[in-house]
Parts: structure tokens; sequence; C-alpha cells
């Protein structure tokens, strides 16, 4: 065909005239004859289905179709790139991928946004921001080149620890355009003593408190992360909306590896809306918002969803507008993760869109539950069109595939019928012909895993991509301290060598946040001054000395035969720190072992660690990875020793940012210094290698008799107990208040304080 092709295939005339000058032209020449016949197939193939029997018309055929419908889409558009790539023209969404010049553009973007240095002192601490002009000063002082990064969080000793250390990982990557958004302006003022430059503001739009409103949710889940959905919404629509302001926002489970600006801003720069993609689209944590014009897509879409967020936290009868079979009691979920991506849907179909974040939950746990079939609501019909409806609002930017959202009008409130034919058209290939097609058009898309990754894929591609992991090239610790401290910035994560992924993102770990501060621990992803507030709760900072095995010039790496052997090691190495008044240095090891013999210990106990340089040699291991009753024990990792100059005679211990010269003691030392498996106390002890030998074997104290597991515990932490008395450590029979209510919190019912609790349950529950 050398004339004008159909259904937008460019002519194929200039291809077939080329096939002789290069292999090239004959590919493009054939890609566009196939494109010309597979265009003109389409409406033989959609009539044939259409007279398919009955029982073939649903189920994979339909599958069918929209596989080969994505296809067909995704191809044509690489089609045209290529087109536009061959005849010299520039493709809007070109991207280079590699040679220096793209990396020197990556440079150039991420250091356009390095905003260390170069804002003013943020001197607006504490202020509220509902107050008249309040944000536009706050705005004025930490606005850096049209960009914010958005963090919330309290003050507890529970969830401040993983903010904390959000906001020193971004520091870190030389990102100090970071909004801190609090509860009130005293918990600025204790951010602000953790953190003295933290731009920390808060808002007085909601009350802290639980409302007093007759929700199912609010009854049974309330808790301050509905106070953060509700408030970090709001502000995200202000900033990006009100202020022309691009907005990443970022959960406080994650770990910062990278600036991500420069992918931000070359491969995604067509996106208004980017998350992180999660079920069954988006994750409602992290995202970036850029280019939010009042009346585009992407405004509808935050203003909506805070409009969702407030009306179904507040006004639980308002369910029955959005879905008129609910009856009473009304769940009326108001989870922003999924209010987020029906809103989200909403705007790329076309039509108010209720199913995954309200009808589903009114079915299922409101008080239409016995009296609603859900197969002959509409919700069901109209989850059946998401799939066809994002096909045909599908775009493609270079190898970024994304999707065109509208404004709906009004609110979304009113439910009109629903019709397959009320869906948009297909709005062309490239995002340029659909703003052309509708000025209003905003484009949403999901993040590779190399720039936003969950765990287990970050944790999984990173063993992958370095097999061999002390061959790896790593930066030398010192030369990352001094570097940092030249710059007056946190030291970064990069201490322990490059991952493959910008963000990891912890959000399938469902065990707390203690839980995902252990695990930054173990991979090295942590800072100890994000401690600060919990290390007050806790009562850390106040022993006299650091217990190490091998004292300052020892590996830090122990041999193991098995998971046994590693659970007697630390459960001895937390009792003989405790009992010396030093707080102990948790060992690496190899990540290979024989399988455990106390399988109740639940899953192993340990991660890989990040590899480090230190003095021209890379160290690789694993670390350890406490259980739940030791999550509040102090305690400091290898990595940690490395970065905080455990070379030096006496360390540098770091609890909570409180930076002091503490002794350093091996094991022989510190078992010389409680008379434990060695004579009287303060006699000469054994060889450091006998006493890791000691440590590795058997308990330091005799196991005692019990009928069961649980009061096996209960007599561990007597015998503890009573040991601690002779040591002298009676202080751990009167924690502070907050470090006992926590204690609890973490399941050390029995044991009284972390400490106690911690090794007890080590001993009871292990093979030793």
């Amino acid at each position: 065909r050398q004339a004008g092709g159909s259904a937008g295939i460019p002519s194929c005339g200039a291809s077939v005239t080329s096939t002789t000058e290069s292999f090239s032209g004959m590919f493009s020449a054939f890609l566009c004859v196939a494109m010309q016949l597979a265009s003109e197939m389409r409406p033989w193939i959609d009539a044939g289905r259409e007279k398919l029997p009955a029982r073939w018309s649903g189920g994979s055929a339909l599958r069918s179709k929209d596989k080969f419908s994505s296809k067909f889409s995704s191809i044509q558009a690489r089609f045209r790139n290529r087109t536009a790539a061959s005849s010299g023209v520039s493709s809007p969404g070109a991207v280079r991928r590699h040679g220096a010049s793209h990396r020197r553009g990556q440079r150039g973007n991420a250091n356009k946004c390095e905003s260390a240095g170069r804002l003013p002192e943020f001197n607006l601490s504490g202020v509220d921001v509902e107050q008249p002009g309040a944000l536009a000063r706050v705005v004025g002082q930490i606005a850096f080149n049209g960009e914010v990064i958005l963090v919330c969080g309290d003050t507890s000793a529970y969830a401040s620890p993983t903010a904390l250390n959000t906001v020193l990982q971004l520091w870190a990557l030389r990102l100090r355009h970071t909004l801190y958004i609090s509860d009130s302006a005293s918990s600025c003022a204790r951010l602000r003593s953790a953190l003295p430059s933290l731009a920390c503001v808060w808002s007085s739009s909601i009350r802290t408190t639980k409302p007093a409103v007759k929700s199912e949710c609010v009854r049974k889940y309330w808790d301050m992360r509905f106070y953060f959905y509700h408030i970090r919404k709001r502000m995200v629509l202000r900033l990006a909306v009100e202020h022309s302001l691009n907005v990443l926002q970022t959960d406080t489970d994650v770990a910062w590896f990278a600036n991500p600006y420069p992918a931000l801003h070359t491969q995604y720069r067509a996106a208004h809306l980017l998350t992180q993609a999660d079920a069954p689209f988006i994750n409602a944590g992290v995202f970036y918002v850029r280019g939010a014009a009042p009346g585009s897509g992407v405004a509808w879409v935050l203003a909506e969803l805070f409009r969702r967020l407030d009306l179904f936290m507040f006004h639980p009868d308002r369910v029955r507008d959005a879905v008129p079979w609910a009856l009473p009691p009304f769940f009326s979920n108001s989870d922003e993760q999924t209010l987020m991506n029906d809103v989200v849907i909403s705007a790329v179909m076309g039509t108010p869109y209720y199913v995954g974040s309200t009808a589903f939950f009114e079915h299922r746990y409101g008080g239409a539950r016995r009296h609603v079939l859900w197969n002959q609501t509409r919700e069901a019909s109209l989850k059946a069109s998401v799939r066809s409806a994002f096909e045909r609002a599908a775009v493609m930017d270079g190898r970024t595939l994304l999707y065109r959202m509208l404004p709906l009008d009004g609110n979304g409130s009113s439910l009109p019928p629903f019709r397959a034919s009320s869906l948009p058209v297909s709005v062309g290939a490239t995002p340029a012909e659909a703003t052309k097609a509708d000025p209003r058009s905003s484009f949403f898309g999901t993040a590779g895993s190399h720039l936003f990754a969950s765990y287990g894929w970050a944790i999984k591609s990173w063993l992958e991509r370095v097999p061999s992991r002390g061959a790896v090239s790593v930066t030398p610790v010192a030369e990352l301290v001094s570097s940092a401290a030249a710059e007056g910035r946190p030291q970064h994560a990069s201490t322990a060598g490059p991952m493959p992924n910008v963000m990891t993102h912890l959000a399938g770990i469902r065990t707390g946040a203690w839980a995902r501060r252990a695990m930054l621990r173990a991979h090295g992803w942590w800072h100890p001054q994000a401690d600060a507030l919990a290390a007050g709760a806790m009562g850390w900072g106040l022993r006299g000395g650091l217990l190490r095995v091998g004292g300052t010039g020892g590996s830090g790496i122990v041999t193991l035969d098995s998971v046994d052997q590693l659970h007697t090691l630390m459960a001895n190495l937390l009792l003989l720190a405790a009992l010396s008044n030093c707080t102990a240095v948790l060992p690496e090891f190899q990540c290979e072992f024989k399988p455990a013999a106390a399988p109740e210990l639940g899953p192993p106990q340990y991660l890989p660690a990040n590899p480090r340089n230190v003095s021209g040699v890379v160290e690789s291991a694993c670390a350890y990875l406490p259980a739940r009753p030791c999550w509040r024990v102090e305690y400091v990792t290898e990595l940690e020793w490395h970065r905080m100059g455990g070379s030096n005679q006496k360390g540098q211990h770091e609890s909570g940012g409180k930076k002091e010269q503490l002794a350093v003691l091996n094991a022989a030392e510190a078992m010389a210094r409680t008379g434990l498996l060695g004579g009287s106390k303060g006699s000469g002890g054994s060889t450091e290698a006998d006493a890791v030998m000691k440590l590795l074997t058997a308990p330091l104290l005799p196991i005692p008799a019990a009928k069961s597991a649980s009061k096996l515990a209960e007599r561990w932490a007597a015998s503890i107990r009573a040991h601690a008395e002779l040591a002298g450590a009676s202080r751990w029979l009167s924690p502070p208040r907050d470090a006992a209510a926590l204690a609890v919190k973490a399941g050390s019912r029995s044991a009284g304080t972390p400490d106690i609790g911690c090794i007890a349950h080590i001993f009871s529950r292990s093979g030793a």
C-alpha cells in the first residue's frame, strides 16, 4: 500500500522506497505493511468474534481480544516513535538510556534538585498551615525549583524513628526541600529537638481524636494513620493545585538509595501522576504529582480523593450517595489506598467509580452484607469494564505506558446509568496527541521497580545483581564518612554498596513499625539519629561502654555452623553486655546455615547486610534480625559500628543522635568483669577465641527446669533478673514508664523489661 494508511498508520511509501538502502529500512517497510494489514483486519476480527457461540463470547475469548488490543496499541506506538527517530524528528517520549551523554544529563537533573545549601533558613517551625497565608510563607522557604517532598508523622516512640529515618535518608541525598507534617506545634518542637533543622509544620483542619460517628471503619480501625491520611492528602492538594508545586509524597517505611528526580524528569516526564505499583493498581503512600493545573484531570483526582476521604471519615451516612443499596450500619471506608485507586479509575473511565473502596466494603462488612447479591449490582458490571477502559485510555511515551485522566463534571457523586458506549474513545498513540484532542488531559502511570520497588523485589534483584558480593566495588567507609561530615549531612546508605533501585518500600511487612526498623537496621539502611525521641522513652544511651566480639581489632564476622548457634550467640552477647553495663555490637556472619532445630522461632532471624569497604577490604555477610520481644532492646549493628568510627580504640557511640566516646570490651574482658563461666569476678579470663566459643556453645546461665515453653521463659526471666541484681544492673527492674508500656506491646509481658524479655525468649525457644 503506497498511499496514506488507515487507522492512524502512516504511509508506507517512504519505508518501501528505502528498502534497498539498509537492513533497518527493510525492517521498517516490513513492520509498516504488517501494521497496515493488522489495521484493516481488525474490524473483521471484531465482527467474527460477535458471531461466536454464546459459550465462547466471554472468558478466554474476551481476554484474547483484550490482549490483542493492548499489543496492537503498544506496537503501533513503538512504530511511530521508530519512524520519527529514523526521519530525524525528535520524539517527545524518546529517552536515551545509554552512553556518557545520558549519564551526564541524569547527573545534571540530579544537581538541579539537590537543595542542600540552597534554601533559606526555615524559621516557621510549628506554624499552623491552616492560618491565612501560612502555607504560602512555608512554600517560600521550603520549595526548591518548584519541587517539595512531603513526609508525615508524630512524636511517638513507635512511629517517630522510621519517619525521622526517612527524612535523614533524603537529607543524605542532599534533598533538603522536605516538609514534615505533624499533629501539633508541640510535636514540631519535640521533633526539632531531634533534628534541629527539620522543616516541621502542622494542620488544625481536623482533630487527632477519634471521630464520634457511626462508622464501622472508624469504630474498629481508627488510629493516627487515618489522621495523617486526611492531612497529607489535603496538603498534596493544596501544594500541587493552589501553589503549583510538584509534590513527591513518601511513606515512612521506606529506604531511599538515590535521587529520584533524574528518572522523574526524563523517563517519566509525561506523567502527571506517577505512583508505585500496588493492588489493584497504585500505592497511595509513594507517588509524584506534577502540573496539576486547575481544571486538569490530575487536579480533579487530587480534589476528589480528598473529598471522598473527608466525606466517608466524618459523614458515614453519605455512603448512600455513592452506593444506593448500602444499609446501616455503614462501614464507610476511609482508607486512602482503596479510595485513591477508585478515584484514578473514575478519571480514566469517565464515570464515578466506588467499587473497590466503598461498594465492596459495604457488601462485605456493612449492613447490606446479608441483603444484597453482589452479582446483581451495578458495581459488579462496572468492575468488569475497567480493563477495557484502561486499554482505550492507554498512550505510550517512549517506553512508558500511561493512561489518560479527565475531570468528571461535578464531584462525581451522581450515578448515571453506565453503558460501555460511554467510555472515552481511543485517545491516540502519544500524550501530545491526547492533549491536543482534549487540553484537560492528564496522564497517570506506575513507576518501574528500578524507581519505586517493593521490598521483596529489591532484595531479590540486589542479590542476583551482585552474586559474588565480595567483588562489588564499594567506596571505603572512611571516605564516605568524611565527605558526609564535610558537607554537614547524614551518612548515606551507599556506605553499604549499590542497590538496583532508587527506593524500596516495606509496605508488605505487616508486623508494624518496630519490625520495619529492625529490618532496616539489619540491612544497613538506618540512621541512629532517627532514634532520638524513642531513646528518651526507652532509656537508651545510658550504658557505659560497648561490647564487641574481638574488641576494636576483630573483624566483626563470626563463623557459625547452625541457626541454633546464631541464637545462642546473640542471647549470650546481649546478656553479657547488659550485665557489663555495655551496649552489644551484634556481629555479622555467613548467610548459609543448617536447618534450625527450633521451628517455633519462626523464619530465619537474619538478613543480608550490605557490603562495606574497610581499609581496602570489602566485607559482606548477614546480620541478625531480632525477634519481636527484642525489637526494643538497645544494640548496635556491625555496619553501624564501622560508620561511627569503630576502628578507633574507643568507639564513637551514637544513640538517638547523641555521640560520645565509650570504652570497648571484648567477650573475654566482659566475662572476667561479670564472673560468668570464668571463676571469680574480676579474675583473668580466657582468650577471646575461647570466650567466643563459649558464647556459641551454650547459655552462660544454667538452664532452668520447666514443664512448658511459657513456664521456661518465666524461669529464664527470673534467673536473668537475679544475676542482674548480683551484677549491679538493678536499673533493669525499674525501666522508664514508656519502656515498660512498649515492652508489653512487644510481647514481653512476663519478662517485665525489653532486655530480660528478649534474652528469656531466645533462650526458651531456641535449640540451646
